[in-house]
């Protein structure tokens, strides 16, 4: 039964081609579409993960006798209990040292970089109000691997790459200082060692400034780039300061210092989205916030734009499939008036006659679907790329010319970068993917049962004398 049916549809090729083409196109767009979706909801846990978060830091630009001091009193100020779930401050000053070697990044040597190779502050010492709470761990990034982490400010966490490069372990003393120009040594213990895979991020926030070395582009205006040991994040080394009075313990100027930014954990995109405007209406004028939704609105925004357009397309394309396949099936089973009038003849039954028939559809149907996902597979990355690439190139040129972009200042930190370059994957959901072929299935079946009902409805005899 099978091999007739395969030989029939191999007859009528001519008449099933357009059928198979109009239906593989309408299943490849409704992968891709669907695929689109998928890669956006990809990018935003890959970009925020499960803890998306809101930061206040002061600009450069304040004048130093308006600037404020981000201390304990400053961040409970602004821990809103309704969005936020946690917090934590840190601060990174510049650090060097006469005994320890530094980490040198792998970075892509270009006419725009300038390397400082004697950088007489290789290291960055990280000084947070809870270390556990760093982003990094929060998103896996770190994870401690040796000891435990640093809870006071003569204690320190550092990573396994930093540690093995110096034959360091838990429990010895590193000395540092934080000023080349009269440096004022300290000592801190190891207590911890953390495995560090960041793949050389060089900012604390990687969810809101993704700066990986190898993304970089070319800076504007001619300018140069500066890379040194300390923007190599296994170079940081990690301590805790619970207050402020902490900080000033660390300080080489004598004076009350404090954190450069507050960290602020939320319940999801509602709350951060909200959040960041209050503290746009509440927070002094010198003080800037970013969020986590920054690079993923830019990402999501891109995948949504360009999915927007293929459903858009999609549902044009099945209106037109609905009337055109329609056509089609009924005009292909016209053509087989000669044979369903022979099958009733010898006896068949109509519904026999009606699956039998109608079963050559379902087989273009299968033949349809292969083509479309073999299309899929080799032609969705590079051909959704390409549109979601200009998408993103748009999104990025409004915000670039605007300044800001729903109410959020733009700051280059090449989060645009990051989001014109994220990968897509061959990603869809099984059981969209399964409904949708059914449903291609069941309207190409429905449409062959009808018509080949509507052909034998008469004897047989007069049903072939309507040829």
């Amino acid at each position: 039964m099978l091999r007739y049916i395969l030989l029939n549809v191999w007859k009528a090729k001519k008449l099933y081609i357009p059928l198979v083409i109009i239906l593989a196109i309408v299943i490849y767009i409704l992968m891709s579409s669907f695929a689109l979706r998928e890669n956006a909801i990809i990018a935003n846990r890959q970009y925020v993960g499960d803890h998306p978060v809101v930061v206040i830091f002061e600009g450069n630009s304040s004048p130093a006798n308006e600037r404020k001091i981000i201390n304990e009193e400053f961040s409970e100020a602004f821990n809103n209990a309704d969005y936020v779930t946690d917090y934590y401050s840190f601060c990174q000053w510049p650090a060097g040292s006469n005994s320890l070697k530094s980490i040198i990044p792998s970075i892509p040597f270009a006419e725009f970089w300038v390397y400082e190779e004697d950088d007489p502050s290789p290291f960055n010492l990280m000084i947070y109000s809870d270390i556990e709470k760093s982003m990094h761990f929060k998103n896996g990034d770190r994870k401690i691997t040796e000891g435990r982490f640093a809870i006071n400010v003569n204690e320190c966490n550092i990573s396994t790459a930093f540690a093995e490069l110096n034959g360091l372990a838990v429990g010895e003393t590193i000395e540092i200082y934080l000023r080349p120009i009269n440096p004022q040594n300290y000592n801190f213990t190891i207590v911890g060692i953390y495995e560090d895979a960041t793949e050389e991020i060089s900012n604390e926030l990687p969810s809101i400034s993704p700066l990986k070395y190898n993304v970089y582009g070319a800076p504007r205006s001619g300018s140069a780039t500066i890379a040194s040991q300390n923007n190599n994040s296994r170079n940081q080394i990690l301590t805790t300061a619970k207050s402020s009075k902490d900080i000033t313990a660390l300080s080489v100027w004598g004076i009350d210092v404090g954190y450069d930014v507050v960290v602020y954990y939320t319940d999801g995109m509602e709350s951060t989205m909200a959040l960041t405007e209050e503290f746009k209406n509440s927070l002094p004028a010198q003080f800037i916030t970013m969020d986590s939704m920054d690079v993923t609105r830019s990402t999501i925004m891109s995948f949504e734009k360009a999915e927007q357009g293929f459903t858009q397309f999609l549902v044009i394309m099945i209106l037109i499939s609905v009337i055109f396949c329609g056509l089609i099936i009924f005009f292909i089973l016209k053509n087989r008036v000669y044979d369903i009038g022979v099958f009733r003849a010898r006896g068949m039954s109509r519904i026999k006659v009606t699956i039998l028939i109608s079963s050559e559809v379902f087989i273009a149907s299968i033949f349809a679907f292969i083509f479309a996902f073999v299309l899929y597979l080799n032609s969705f990355i590079p051909f959704m790329g390409t549109i979601y690439y200009l998408q993103s190139n748009s999104i990025w040129n409004a915000f670039y010319f605007t300044g800001s972009f729903k109410g959020h200042e733009y700051i280059d930190y090449n989060s645009f970068d990051i989001a014109r370059n994220h990968e897509l994957l061959l990603s869809l959901n099984p059981i969209i993917f399964i409904f949708g072929f059914l449903a291609i299935v069941v309207f190409t079946l429905m449409v062959g049962l009808v018509s080949v009902s509507f052909i034998s409805r008469h004897e047989p005899m007069k049903t072939m004398t309507e040829l």
